[in-house]
This record gives structure tokens, sequence and C-alpha cells, in this order.
């Protein structure tokens, strides 16, 4: 008949095993937080070295403007500038590409229509 008794685990053990399973979830946290450590250094170095690209392409295309017509300057190049403004005019239907040239009064501007 004492076959036929379920035996529980006393507080003890309950606790051991809780401490047990705390402690798998601590290694695991551990884990996933040492790799996301490591991401973000690495994110922190791309964005540093995409930032020195940035500004050189800025100085590129800078002078790049400066050496052709306002109205031959490519919008796509605009759009990989960090010092561009870029807004839509609604009455015109269009958006605005503007490169604040340095040392000049002027801007570039360019007029990109949406069809």
């Amino acid at each position: 008949m004492s076959e036929n008794i379920i035996k529980f685990p006393s507080k003890a053990k309950q606790r051991d095993n809780m401490k047990a399973r705390l402690n798998v979830a601590i290694d695991s946290m551990d884990k996933y937080y040492e790799a996301i450590d490591d991401i973000m250094q690495e994110m922190c170095r791309l964005e540093d070295e995409v930032a020195k690209i940035e500004k050189d392409y800025s100085l590129i295309l800078r002078e790049y403007a400066k050496k052709i017509a306002a109205d031959e300057l490519e919008t796509h190049y605009l759009a990989y500038c960090t010092e561009a403004n870029v807004h839509w005019d609604g009455d015109t239907n269009s958006i605005i590409f503007q490169l604040p040239l340095e040392d000049e009064d002027e801007n570039v501007s360019i007029e990109e229509e949406e069809e």
C-alpha cells in the first residue's frame, strides 16, 4: 500500500530546484548580455567608420556641387549627404533637396517632382 503514496518534494528540495533554475537563467542571461555588448561595440565601431565616410562624402559633394550647374546635381548624391536639407513642397508637388555650401551665401537646390 505504501507503493501508492505520492511523495511530494520537500520545501528544501523545491527551493533547491528553484535556485538551480535561477542559476541556469542567470548563466543564459549573462551569455546573451555579453553577446549584446559585443554587438553594440561592433555597431559603435561601424557608426564611427560611417561617420568618417559621410564627412569625406560631404566634402567631395560640396566640391562637386561647386563645379557643376545646380540643375545638374543628381538627387541621389544628396540622398546620402547628412548635411543636405530635404523638404516637401506641396504647392509644386515636389521634393526639394538643398545643399548649403560653405563660405558662400548660396545654396544648391534641386527639385524632384513626384509623379
